[in-house]
């Protein structure tokens, strides 16, 4: 829940100083199947395009818990994110993601 949590931070708490990147893995939006998101559901984070240069959206077509409608969402409010979409990597609970280093 991560990275749904600091786009709403991000929103809510603007930066004076813009961020250079914004990475978001396997980010929920408002995923209405999913009783746990509790506070942290979203409905617009179109803000995010005044504080952050670069952001960057990945997910994974197999993703046992956020689906890729959950990315689609982010894109709609922000059409200019970089979209990093992987296969065969589930939710990312592996202690090795050299991809993620090079989008670092």
């Amino acid at each position: 829940m991560g990275g749904g949590f600091l786009a709403k931070y991000l929103c809510e708490h603007p930066s004076a100083e813009p961020f250079a990147k914004l990475i978001i893995v396997a980010g929920s939006y408002d995923d209405e199947n999913e009783d746990t998101l509790g506070g942290f559901k979203l409905s617009d984070v179109s803000k995010l395009s005044d504080y952050v240069n670069e952001i960057h959206l990945v997910y994974s077509n197999d993703d046992p818990y956020v689906k890729l409608t959950e990315r689609d969402k982010y894109l709609r409010d922000l059409p200019n994110s970089i979209v990093h979409n992987f296969s065969g990597k589930g939710h990312f609970n592996t202690t090795e993601f050299p991809e993620l280093l090079e989008i670092v």
